[in-house]
């Protein structure tokens, strides 16, 4: 698994990249300070997990088409429906009102339109819905991959979002 300023890093290459040949524009906020996410996570009671901490010191949020990451001061804890009650929501996925959720030990979940929660990692979560949907974009506009790329390793598809850290 790669890390999170691995993937990062590739992120930004492949922005720059789709930006310069007009097909997409992205913003990545400053990244926030650990003394921040500490006061936060005091505040609100819950510990994040380390891949999203590692996530936020780089950009504050994130947009990619059906994928966003919210910033620090987006997170708000459920209450609704029933399923989701209790977790924390830190952004969304395709789309299709499946959301990514974190619980207030650390835990990171994906929870689909359907109610159905699967416990994975961030990091799984970034290479599968953000940076591979980057990838494909280059593909798609018949664009080369860089070389310099950190992640150009094929990626682990052995379940339905990837292996997690109890695998």
């Amino acid at each position: 698994m790669y890390s999170v300023k691995e993937m990062f890093d590739d992120i930004v290459l492949i922005a720059d990249m789709l930006e310069e040949n007009e097909i997409d524009n992205f913003k990545f906020p400053k990244g926030i300070s650990e003394e921040d996410i500490k006061d936060w996570e005091k505040e609100n009671n819950i510990l994040l997990p380390d891949g999203y901490r590692s996530f936020l010191l780089l950009t504050n949020g994130f947009r990619n088409h059906g994928t966003e990451i919210y910033s620090l001061e987006q997170i708000t804890q459920l209450d609704f429906p029933e399923d989701y009650k209790g977790y924390y929501v830190i952004g969304s996925y395709i789309g299709d009102g499946s959301l990514i959720l974190v619980d207030d030990k650390g835990g990171f979940y994906l929870g689909d339109h359907a109610g159905v929660i699967d416990k994975s990692t961030f990091e799984a979560f970034v290479e599968k819905w953000i940076l591979d949907d980057m990838k494909d974009s280059l593909k798609d506009n018949d664009i080369k991959l860089p070389n310099n790329m950190k992640t150009n390793k094929k990626i682990r598809k052995n379940s339905r979002f990837y292996q997690t850290k109890d695998s």
